[in-house]
Order: C-alpha cells, then sequence, then structure tokens
C-alpha cells in the first residue's frame, strides 16, 4: 500500500463528513504523486549556506573595522613606504596566551647563569677577532642562537678597513749644518742633505706578556696601531699637545707653539682619539702620538678603572705599565660606519667616495706610558707650561709636561711671554727629532653581522637589541662582556620559546662585526634598512661593555628614562650587601668613568631620582640596582657616541639606550682596548664569579620585557618635553654669555657692520625664546597624553581576561585605541626629523642629538643651535631655531588626543 495515498485519503474523508450525507463512503482513493527531496544533500547544503554567511560577515567586518585598522599607522606616521621589504622574512610562532608577563620574568630572573657566562666569555676571548677576521664567531653565534629557536642569518657587508704590517718610533739627534737658513731651504725643497740620526731611544710599542695572563703570550695577538690610521714614514720635530682637544690646540695656538711640520703628543682623554688626530692635521701636523697617562687612572681622571691597589698588573690591579690603547682615528663625530660609502650600505660594487674625507691623511701611532716617559722628559724646559694643564703622572719619571719643541724659547715683551724669532732648534749643533714609521695594509674585506628575529604578534613595532662582536685583541670588557650578556639573553628567550611564548612585539637581536674601526657593521645596516627600521622601530637596546667593574653608568633616549629605572628596581644588586655599607659610610659609589661628570640636575645629564638624602640603612633597603644607582647621584646621561647606537639615534631617528658596569674609585684599573683586557683579568679583577654578567643580561631583559609585552608602549613623552626644556634653556645661557662676549670684543669701527651684528643677535635671540613657547606647549600636551596612557593602560589590566563571546566587540575596540596611541609614541622621535642633515654632517638626521662636534664621545643636544653659536654665525642660530620648531609644532600636533575617547 502507499502509505501517502491512504493518508490522503482518511484526510480527504474526514473533510467531506460535515458536508456530504451519510452515503458518502468512508474510504476514497485520492491519485498522489511520488514524495521527493528538494536537496540531494543536506549536508552540502548547509556547508554552502554556512560559507556564505562566514563570508558575508567578514566582509563586513573587513569594511568597517580591519580597513580602517590596517591604514591607521599611516595617519599618524610621517613616512610612508608601504612597499618597503623587511630585513627579514616574517614567519609564525606559537602563542600560548596563558604565558603572561609574570611568568616571563620569573624566567628571565631564574634562567642567566653566571657559570654558562664564565663559558662564553672563555669562547669569546679565546683568541684574536679583530673585524673581518672573526667568521668563525659570527657562525657559532648564529648557531647558537638558532639552537634556541631563534631564526638567524649572517648579513655581509664589503668595508674598506687597514691592518698592521709594521711600525718604529725612535727618538733620535741628528746634526745641524749650522746654517739655519740653508737647512730651512734644503727641507722645503725636499732635497733635504743625508744626515747620520743617533738613535737616543728606541720605544719598544710591544705589551710585555705577564704571567697569569694566557692571552698577553698568544701569538695571534694584533700588534700596536691605530685603526684607519694613515701610511707614512716622518722625521720631525715634536711638541706635547696635552688631551688635544678644542681647547688645548686653541691655547697652543695663542702661545704660537708651532705645529705645523712637527709632530704631536697628545694623551688620551676627554675626547675621541680620531679628533686628536684631526685636530693636529687641521694645524699642518705631520704624525701623532698617543699614550695613555697614568694619572687618567683615577677619579679626577676622563676614564680607566680606579687607581687600583698600587700594584701593578698582574701583581696588583693597578695599570701594567706596558699596556696601549688601540683604537679608531676616523673622524667619527663627522662620519660613522664606512669612510668610502656615506650615507648608503656598502655593498660590492656601489661607487666609494674619498676615504680621506672621514679618516686621517698623516700617521699615527698609539703608545704606553713607558714608551712616552723618556720622549717627553726631553721637552723639559721647552717652550711652555700652559695654565690650567693638568699635570700628569710620569712626573717621578722626570716628565714636567712642556709643550716644547725643543730649542723653542718664551720670552717676556713688557709682561707679555711671547716666542722668540729665531727657528726652533736652529741654534743648536743638533737638533732632537721623533721618527715615526707607520705601515699599514688598506683591503676591502667583508665582514659579517648576525641577525636573529623572533617574530611577534605585532610585525610591525620592532624592539632591536645590539652588541658588537669585534675586538682589538681578546677584549673581555670590550666587548665580550656584552656578548655574553646578549648571548644569555638569547638562552634565556630560548627558554620561553620552549614554552610556546609569541611576543607581542618582534623582536630582533644583533651580533655588530667592525664597531671598533668605526661602528661600521651597525651603521652599514642601519644605512640599508634605515626606511624600514623608521617605519617600523620602537627602540634600540644597546650593550657594549656590559661590565668591566660592579658600579652601574647609564645613559638613554629621554623616552625610556622609566623604562630603564623600572628595569633597575627589578634587579637586586650583586654585592647589594657591601655596597649598602659603603653608602653607609659615605664612600663614593660612582663609576670613575662619571667622575668627572656633575650629579646636580642642571648637569649634562638627567638627575631621574629625586630623594637623593633617603637613608639607606632604614628597613626599606631592598638592595636593588635602582637604590645603589640613586644613591650616586641617578644620572642618565644622553646618548652619545663611541657605540652602536649612533646609528639608530642619529641616523634614524630610533629611541636608543647603552649601559656599563663599570669600576670606582678604589676599585681595578681597566686596561681599555688593551692584552689585558682578557679573560684572566676579568675573571680575577673586573668581575670574580661573573655575577655582573648575568645582572647585565637580566638588565637588559627586563627592559625588552616591558618594551614588547606591554600594551601601549611605555615611553613618557613629558620625560622628553622636559629634557628639551631644560637644555634650551641651557643653550639660550650659552647663547647669552656668547653674544655678550662678542658685544664687548668684537666691535669694530664699522657701525653698519656693528648693527647687523646687533640686529643678528637680536632676532637669533628672539628665534630661541619662540622654540621655548613651542616647548612649554609640548610640555603640556605630553602630560596630558601621557595621562591618557597610563589611564588607557590601566583599563587594559583591570579588564577580565576571559572576554564574553557578546562583546567580543570590547577586544577590537582596545586593540583599535591602542594601535592608534602607540603610533603616535612609536614616530615622536621620528618627529624631529632633518632629512638635509647637520651643517658639515649630513649623515646625521637628528636636530637635538648628534655627537659632540669636538668630544665625539659626548652626545650634543641641539647640535644645531650649539654649533652655529660656538661660530658666532647668529644667521644660523636663527635657522636651526626655526628648523626645531617646525619639529616641535609637528611633534605637538601629532599627540594631541582630540579624536581619542578611552570609554568603550
Amino acid at each position: 500500500m502507499n502509505i501517502g495515498s491512504t493518508t490522503a485519503a482518511v484526510a480527504g474523508s474526514r473533510s467531506r463528513i460535515t458536508s456530504h450525507s451519510e452515503r458518502t463512503p468512508l474510504l476514497s482513493v485520492v491519485p498522489t504523486r511520488r514524495y521527493s527531496r528538494r536537496h540531494r544533500s543536506t549536508t552540502c547544503t548547509r556547508f554552502c549556506y554556512i560559507l556564505f554567511q562566514v563570508t558575508i560577515f567578514y566582509s563586513i567586518l573587513y569594511l568597517l573595522v580591519l580597513i580602517p585598522l590596517r591604514i591607521l599607522p599611516e595617519w599618524s606616521s610621517p613616512l610612508k613606504w608601504r612597499d618597503i621589504p623587511p630585513p627579514h622574512e616574517r614567519y609564525p610562532l606559537p602563542k600560548n596566551k596563558d604565558l603572561g608577563l609574570e611568568r616571563l620574568v620569573k624566567i628571565l630572573d631564574e634562567t642567566p647563569d653566571a657559570a654558562k657566562a664564565k663559558q662564553w666569555s672563555k669562547y669569546y676571548t679565546s683568541g684574536a677577532h679583530v673585524a673581518g677576521k672573526n667568521y668563525s664567531q659570527a657562525v657559532w653565534t648564529k648557531e647558537k642562537w638558532e639552537s634556541y629557536g631563534i631564526k638567524s642569518e649572517i648579513v655581509e657587508y664589503e668595508v674598506l678597513l687597514n691592518y698592521p704590517v709594521g711600525h718604529r718610533l725612535a727618538l733620535v739627534e741628528r746634526a745641524a749644518t749650522g746654517d739655519a737658513m740653508e737647512d730651512d731651504a734644503a727641507a722645503e725643497s725636499g732635497k733635504e742633505k743625508p744626515k747620520e740620526d743617533k738613535v737616543l731611544f728606541e720605544a719598544s710599542l710591544e705589551e710585555d706578556e705577564v704571567p697569569g695572563n694566557e692571552f698577553s703570550q698568544s701569538k695571534d695577538r694584533l700588534p700596536t696601531f691605530h685603526g684607519y690610521s694613515a701610511n707614512g714614514t716622518v722625521t720631525a720635530e715634536f711638541v706635547y699637545g696635552g688631551y688635544c682637544d678644542y681647547d688645548s690646540f686653541k691655547q697652543l695656538d695663542e702661545l704660537k707653539v708651532p705645529i705645523q711640520g712637527n709632530i704631536v703628543l697628545c694623551r688620551y682623554g676627554l675626547i675621541f682619539r680620531g679628533l686628536k688626530v684631526l685636530g693636529a692635521q687641521d694645524r699642518g701636523a705631520v704624525g701623532v702620538i698617543i699614550f695613555t697617562d697614568p694619572a687618567d687612572d683615577y677619579p679626577d681622571g676622563w676614564s680607566g678603572g680606579g687607581g687600583g691597589n698600587g700594584k701593578p698588573y698582574p701583581e696588583g690591579s693597578g695599570r701594567q705599565p706596558s699596556s696601549v690603547q688601540r683604537g679608531s682615528v676616523q673622524f667619527l663625530s663627522l662620519r660613522p660606519g664606512d669612510p668610502t660609502t656615506p650615507g648608503y650600505a656598502s655593498k660590492p660594487g656601489v661607487p666609494r667616495t674619498d676615504e680621506h674625507e672621514a679618516i686621517p691623511s698623516i700617521p699615527s701611532l698609539p703608545i704606553s706610558y713607558l714608551d712616552a716617559a723618556p720622549i717627553l722628559k726631553v721637552l723639559n724646559g721647552w717652550g711652555y707650561q700652559p695654565e690650567g694643564w693638568k699635570k700628569g703622572g710620569l712626573v717621578d719619571r722626570g716628565v714636567d709636561y712642556w709643550t716644547g719643541p725643543v730649542g723653542f724659547e718664551p720670552e717676556r715683551v713688557r709682561g707679555v711671554e711671547a716666542s722668540k724669532p729665531t727657528k726652533t732648534g736652529s741654534g743648536k749643533p743638533t737638533k732632537t727629532l721623533l721618527h715615526l714609521e707607520n705601515i699599514v695594509e688598506y683591503t676591502l674585506t667583508p665582514i659579517w653581522d648576525v641577525i636573529g628575529i623572533i617574530n611577534g604578534s605585532i610585525s610591525d613595532e620592532i624592539v632591536v637589541i645590539g652588541n658588537h662582536r669585534d675586538a682589538w685583541n681578546a677584549g673581555a670588557g670590550d666587548p665580550v662582556s656584552g656578548s655574553t650578556a646578549v648571548m644569555e639573553l638569547s638562552r634565556t628567550f630560548g627558554e620561553m620559546l620552549k614554552k610556546d611564548w609569541k611576543p607581542l612585539r618582534t623582536i630582533i637581536l644583533a651580533s655588530w662585526d667592525g664597531e671598533e674601526y668605526g661602528l661600521v657593521g651597525s651603521t652599514e645596516w642601519v644605512e640599508e634598512h634605515r626606511a624600514f627600521l623608521m617605519q617600523n622601530a620602537v627602540a634600540y637596546l644597546n650593550i657594549d661593555v656590559a661590565t668591566s667593574g660592579p658600579w652601574l653608568d647609564a645613559a638613554s633616549a629621554p623616552l625610556m628614562y622609566k623604562v630603564f629605572t623600572d628595569a633597575m628596581k627589578a634587579i637586586k644588586d650583586p654585592l647589594a650587601g657591601s655596597k649598602r655599607d659603603l653608602i653607609h659610610k659615605g664612600e663614593s659609589v660612582r663609576p670613575v668613568a662619571a667622575a668627572m661628570k656633575p650629579v646636580i640636575p642642571d648637569s649634562e645629564g638627567i638627575n631621574v631620582y629625586q630623594d637623593r638624602e633617603r637613608d639607606h640603612n632604614r628597613q626599606n633597603y631592598k638592595g636593588s640596582i635602582y637604590e645603589i644607582w640613586s644613591k650616586g647621584g641617578g644620572i642618565i646621561q644622553p646618548v652619545g657616541s663611541g657605540s652602536d647606537f649612533v646609528g639608530f639615534q642619529d641616523i634614524a631617528l630610533i629611541p636608543s639606550s647603552d649601559f656599563s658596569f663599570r669600576q670606582g674609585a678604589s676599585g681595578a684599573v681597566y686596561h681599555y682596548h688593551s692584552n689585558y683586557d682578557s679573560f684572566d683579568w676579568m675573571e680575577k679583577f673586573g668581575d670574580p664569579g661573573f655575577k655582573y654578567h648575568v645582572a647585565a643580561a637580566k638588565l637588559i631583559g627586563h627592559m625588552v620585557l616591558s618594551l614588547t609585552e606591554t600594551p601601549v608602549i611605555p615611553f613618557s613623552l613629558t620625560d622628553y618635553a622636559n629634557f628639551l626644556e631644560k637644555h634650551l634653556n641651557q643653550a639660550i645661557d650659552f647663547f647669552d654669555k656668547t653674544a655678550k662676549a662678542t658685544a664687548t670684543s668684537s666691535l669694530t669701527t664699522e657701525v653698519n657692520s656693528d648693527i647687523n651684528i646687533i640686529k643678528g643677535v637680536h632676532r637669533s635671540r628672539e628665534s630661541l625664546t619662540r622654540l621655548g613657547e613651542q616647548i612649554a606647549k609640548l610640555k603640556k600636551i605630553a602630560v596630558q597624553f601621557d595621562e591618557e596612557a597610563v589611564a588607557l593602560t590601566q583599563e587594559i589590566n583591570d579588564l577580565d581576561p576571559e572576554v564574553p563571546w557578546y562583546r567580543w566587540w570590547q577586544s577590537l575596540h582596545y586593540w583599535a585605541k591602542v594601535k592608534e596611541l602607540n603610533n603616535k609614541i612609536q614616530f615622536f622621535e621620528r618627529k624631529f626629523v632633518y632629512e638635509d642633515g647637520l651643517d658639515g654632517r649630513e649623515v646625521f638626521k637628528h636636530v637635538v642629538f648628534a655627537p659632540g662636534l669636538w668630544t665625539g664621545y659626548s652626545g650634543a643636544v641641539f647640535p644645531g643651535i650649539l654649533e652655529s653659536v660656538e661660530s658666532r654665525n647668529w644667521t644660523n642660530v636663527e635657522r636651526w631655531s626655526e628648523i626645531i620648531q617646525k619639529c616641535v609644532i609637528d611633534a605637538t600636533r601629532s599627540i594631541e588626543l582630540d579624536r581619542l575617547n578611552y570609554k568603550p
């Protein structure tokens, strides 16, 4: 029976009962069609229906939400390079949402290990690893990072470097003809009569092999020489130029001490060594010798590591008398990186410029104080002992520190000292001269940067961590202590990755090559990827000499002050107990490198710790690095020059930081750039137990986690505005003093000229006042911005980690607000770019920061203004004031919050 037809018949008969008679049949056959399904596959139908709904939903979501979020960075970014390829391919890593910041901090605090740090230090210092000759270490570093789960690669550049071939330095006596004019004419014509030179003293130019220091006995140790020094052999009279800084040369010029045609002896200190050579070269010198004076090891000097215990290394912790500081003599404050490729990466086949625009054209050599003493002693009684010049530590060796040259006697004319008109030494039957030979080989050679990457959830917010790998010799402090800290940090990252960690922001690790010659490896990498970095980088954390002692010395961009101090508070000082006793006794806790820098708030640095009189003997003393550092003044210096942060801060305008644990006043002497900066010295004097290697790894690790795992980038724009305000006031004070001195000393009989000078001074002073007004507006807006950032951060921290499904939009809302805020923070420093660059130093693009023109190591703030004031170029002062004013206005507008509303 057909069930369908029967059922229909019954239903039909029931409907007719009410309208038909009783004779109507109870059953009736009604024909029906066979039932068939409307769709052949219910599963297929459901799949297509769901797919259609999902497609519609995400299309609407993309149009309404994702497209605006995608273009949001371009609203705030001054840079719109959308097609710039990143330096690395992006690849996915698993993300564990349960691995929160607290667990990451716990892993960071527990993983770095002193035994491992010692192991890494032993490897890196096992042999010489000068730039361009350390490929095996580059491969080893890459393989280590990859073993920790960090994808890595080796990036090669072809750069100009020099290597030592031979050298000689001798004090000689040459017979004179007795006719000064004949001698002079012969010398000027280049046809000087051959004379027999009697050698009075032959410098060893070697560092002694000492027991207990394995590397000092190594056969592959590098001879003493200067990186980028010129080839040359010269024999000439010589003068002593003190520190050979700007002021010293100015005094020599005023005293008319003859420099042209002579060799200049300089002592290390105050400024970068390359600028000493530049100052002498500009005055016509034919060669430069630079020596280490033991007086500069003490706290009233510029550098070094303390006085030690009075006994020379290795018997004690004092300076080894034969120690020599190698180093580059590139004109670092003019142009870092490969001297033949300014502004672009040094790859094979690229055009190259004249290298002597950035490196010397006269020979130079570094020597020990043992070799310097006999030479300086010859100058006793000749020339001057300039007022204000610091006496050195060679007095007990018979050195009185006269300028010379030999035969140069000043005389008093009407009470004023003046030089005699006779040619130096012409009154003697012999001339005492210095013979200098410097033979080096220049070559284009590959160098190797190692780059590792941990991709984060946000690919366009990147934190870069860098340390250079190359060294003049073993380099246990410089740079191996930093390499060790970075290796322990990478191992810590490896432990996190094992737990399926994926950072919020992308992390790049860098092991640079060629830093010692002139920041070559990092500068070339920055020049190659500048556009990408300016579009994506958040911060650069540099670590060079991570430790050579126990006292912290810090430098940072103002935006990262809080990041820095928060990291210090999170780490206990390895010697907290003994340092507490030192503080209680009132002894200095400042590193020697900062000994000459004042700690008052109006000094070069920023005193970010205000409660300097706090008693650390109270119960609240926890022994953190911050507590001890703050008791020493709490100084964070501006990032200057001399390490790999220069390219990032001054060329790519990326906020940068640097720090180092150094020796204190009573600590050991750090043998900078010598054979004695070795594993044996580090283990015995620099960091026994390698505790501060671990502390350095933890300190930079806490900074990384703060920068990568906090939803809102934890920068303080208020600190930046305060920094600008303070340093502009200092610049204005400098301007007023210089203008006043000019008004009293430079007025002429030309009335029109004087009026123009006065008008120029007045206009430039008014421009500085207007700049100050704009900075005040920036400060007001920055305070409001930081308050909003803190409020948004607090809101996010208070959110329930499990968002209900029906409030799915809440996550998108906060993500959008954070992204917009972060873009304002990320690109804030980039607002201070001036693409034409500084005057005469076009590679430096930052209007606020640059290496000091005549310091090299320390940084200049508002360099365009300061250099214009120093040269009395009032028109240029006004020009730079207007350039900076425009940058400040752009920065202020970029952080205005009128369009933001943080209430969900």
